[in-house]
């Protein structure tokens, strides 16, 4: 299906997918896309969205590729998902998954929406601190998200309200969750740095659990 020109858009959850590709593929294929957007599936062809706080960011991993990865955020705009192309893409990945990676275990360990796992206490004090400890994995790594970003994320998260995050959807399944580039990446990037992540370590490790219960058997 990789044809001579091909490019590969990541639009997957978490850190580093787009590095899969370029490393499976070359950097010169590569784009990745950060979603602002969150959608359940009704039926074959049919999905409901739950939330949109536009834009989306596109990037790509060679500056080659700005004035194409220019012509694919038009065609998502101009098709009603406004898309900004940017230079550094991973720093508006880090963005988001500060916010994934800490609610998706959270969210699919207590089996809570993410307006309920910030509203309940105990869980926004994980929440709380997961936030803090991605932010210092993220700063380690070269991207320094500030500490006015804890509020953005925050007001973020309200605007998605009830939405069930999609690792509720993978445990009810039975199905793989996305664990590993979620949770597991923050952990991994981590002890690369030598920076201690017991909150984070403790929710990846719950998940892993939970997952291992049935794709085990």
């Amino acid at each position: 299906m990789v044809a001579p020109g091909t490019k590969i858009v990541s639009t997957h959850n978490g850190l580093g997918t787009e590095d899969v590709i370029g490393e499976s593929f070359g950097e010169d294929r590569a784009f990745r896309m950060s979603l602002n957007f969150g959608v359940s599936i009704k039926g074959e062809g049919e999905v409901e969205a739950a939330f949109f706080n536009p834009p989306n960011h596109l990037g790509s991993l060679t500056p080659e590729n700005r004035e194409f990865g220019q012509k694919i955020a038009k065609m998502f705009t101009e098709s009603g998902l406004g898309t900004e192309f940017v230079d550094d893409i991973k720093f508006f990945v880090w963005k988001k998954m500060i916010m994934k990676c800490t609610m998706a275990s959270i969210c699919a360990v207590t089996d809570r929406t993410i307006q309920e796992a910030l509203d309940f206490p105990p869980t926004r004090e994980i929440a709380d601190a997961c936030f803090r400890e991605a932010m210092a994995v993220a700063k380690a790594k070269g991207y320094d998200i500030g500490e006015e970003y804890l509020h953005q994320a925050v007001g973020y998260l309200a605007k998605v309200g009830v939405h069930r995050d999609s690792m509720c959807q993978d445990i009810a399944n039975k199905t793989p969750t996305e664990i590993d580039f979620l949770g597991g990446k923050v952990v991994e990037y981590a002890r690369e740095e030598g920076i201690a992540t017991p909150f984070y370590v403790a929710m990846t490790n719950l998940v892993r659990a939970m997952e291992a219960s049935y794709l085990n058997q």
